[in-house]
């Protein structure tokens, strides 16, 4: 939310949320999926552990790692997109 507010900013006389929202999700988004999608890679590793508590929480936390990572990417802008929270157009935070 944080990088769309700056992208909104940017905008200055013409806020347009989609547009800031896609210009936001084109640099800092690709941070985010490289970086869940290499830390849920590293936890799901721990399927292959003889410990079993540890190979079943791998499953469960890299799986929760990776769903975060989506919801991130795909539905917090839709939810920004349609709630339009106020603190998205405020000129400082």
């Amino acid at each position: 939310a944080a990088r769309i507010h700056e992208e909104v900013l940017q905008g200055q006389g013409n806020p347009d949320l989609i547009s800031a929202i896609q210009r936001a999700l084109t640099t800092s988004g690709k941070a985010v999926f490289f970086t869940g999608i290499v830390i849920g890679l590293g936890v799901f590793s721990w399927l292959f552990s003889s410990i079993k508590l540890q190979a079943k929480l791998g499953g469960a936390l890299g799986a929760l790692l990776l769903i975060n990572m989506m919801s991130a990417l795909i539905l917090l802008p839709i939810f920004i997109e349609l709630i339009k929270p106020k603190f998205i157009f405020r000129k400082k935070i």
